[in-house]
């Protein structure tokens, strides 16, 4: 598939087929290093963040399942090594707000782009159709980490003739690119490879 139109600008190329796209990023003046911020994630007006945060291992990312004995929804925080911890039931707490933003900024010319908003990339957010992303601004963007050698990947679960089919043919190329159903972020922190994001948007 196709790099995301967002990105294409900032986007080297690694691996492309019909249901993967793997590339680095690299600012225009030829920089490879940069400022990556990110969302935290909110519930009932609360930072579930702060939950996370207390467990004795860093949460990297969080995810949602279905509870195979109750079939009720449940958040569930996943670690750089994929290990599943916290669990807790949508219920219990409310709806819990799932908008992600990662942001980046060249250390170079500064440079600044988003590399993923949930509202606006990925298959959820073009089969919810969200509006301008001008007119919701209210995302804070709190966890920075200075990373270089920025590795994104997305898996996409539907062709171009699936997604028209789902969608419509009126369906743009610049949509098409955006249905990914999967994102990974990795990078180099401290001289050590890290996820640093990780979502499904599908």
């Amino acid at each position: 598939m196709p790099i995301p139109t967002h990105l294409t600008k900032f986007a080297n190329p690694i691996v492309k087929n019909i249901h993967k796209a793997i590339f680095g990023i690299k600012c225009c003046c030829g920089n490879t290093c940069f400022m990556l911020t990110k969302s935290k994630t909110h519930h009932n007006g609360k930072l579930a963040d702060d939950y996370y945060d207390s467990l004795k291992v860093p949460v990297f990312s969080v995810h949602s399942a279905i509870d195979k004995k109750s079939g009720k929804r449940y958040f569930y925080g996943k670690t750089f090594f994929g290990i599943h911890v916290g669990k807790h039931f949508a219920e219990d707490f409310g709806t819990m707000g799932d908008i992600e933003v990662v942001e980046i900024e060249c250390l170079n010319c500064k440079t600044h782009f988003v590399i993923f908003d949930s509202r606006y990339h990925g298959y959820d957010a073009l089969a919810e159709q969200h509006c301008d992303p001008s007119a919701e601004n209210n995302i804070l963007l709190e966890k920075k980490v200075i990373v270089s050698d920025i590795i994104i990947k997305l898996r996409y679960d539907l062709s171009d003739a699936e997604l028209r089919t789902v969608f419509g043919a009126e369906c743009s190329e610049k949509d098409l690119t955006e249905a990914f159903g999967s994102i990974i972020i990795d990078g180099i922190v401290d001289e050590k490879k890290q996820r640093l994001f990780e979502r499904e948007t599908a």
